[in-house]
């Protein structure tokens, strides 16, 4: 069962890196990882670098907490060792946003989730 769920977690991260790049999305890296965490998309949209979580579930998630204080404060962390080592991103504005995907016809994108 872990195996099927791991798959089903790469597939929805690998469709929602196509979605996104539909949608308009530069995709700067995927599955970016370091001392302090993993983040699953970074991404550029305009003036905006945005990291992204991707949360697959195969039942849709309704008022349920996604991600706990400790997730949260890894991605931070994360971000900000991401944006000292590429430092032409200091320019731009920062958002965190959440994807709930539970199957190609039921996408959730919630920007700035951590706000």
């Amino acid at each position: 069962m872990r195996i099927v769920n791991y798959n089903f977690g790469i597939f929805a991260e690998k469709f929602c890196l196509f979605w996104l790049f539909c949608k308009g999305y530069k995709i700067l890296a995927h599955r970016y990882k370091c001392f302090a965490g993993e983040i699953d998309i970074i991404a550029l949209q305009k003036n905006t670098l945005i990291f992204i979580e991707v949360k697959a579930r195969k039942k849709s998630i309704i008022n349920q907490q996604v991600l706990f204080d400790k997730q949260i404060s890894r991605i931070m962390k994360t971000a900000e060792y991401f944006v000292s080592k590429n430092q032409y991103l200091h320019q731009y504005n920062r958002r965190f946003d959440l994807i709930e995907f539970s199957s190609i016809f039921n996408i959730k994108h919630k920007p700035n989730f951590m706000k």
